[in-house]
């Protein structure tokens, strides 16, 4: 899984951060660690609250994304994957395709997919957004 990255990339664009130079130093991670993140290294739970708000995101869908990528075992995975769907689902109107890289082909009932699209989404959690600075 690839959600990690994708999640990093959500983040500076809806701060209009240029360089992940400037989000670690927003997200208060050393370069080596955001190195990491973008490696295949998730971040903790904290990291990944405040990069869901950050992208305006649903922090327990983040997280629940976070724990998928963080399962070893194929069925936790699993689990984890068909919750975060749920979860997408349960915001229909608000949310925004943009993991489509990841590959996850989740079909969502089409009364609950955005423009026919398949999940899993990024759910935004309100109109606008906060700004980070530091």
């Amino acid at each position: 899984m690839h959600f990690t990255p994708a999640l990093l990339d959500a983040a500076k664009a809806a701060q209009g951060i240029t360089s992940d130079y400037r989000l670690c130093r927003v997200l208060g991670v050393t370069d080596h660690a955001l190195y990491t993140y973008r490696r295949g290294r998730t971040p903790d739970d904290e990291r990944g609250l405040k990069l869901a708000e950050m992208a305006g995101l649903d922090g327990s869908w983040v997280l629940v994304n976070l724990s998928a990528e963080r399962a070893k075992d194929p069925a936790q995975r699993a689990a984890y994957i068909t919750a975060a769907t749920i979860l997408a689902a349960a915001h229909p109107a608000r949310t925004v395709d943009i993991l489509s890289r990841l590959n996850r082909e989740v079909e969502l009932p089409k009364s609950e997919s955005v423009n026919g699209s398949k999940g899993p989404f990024l759910a935004p959690v309100g109109a606008g957004s906060t700004r980070y600075t530091s």
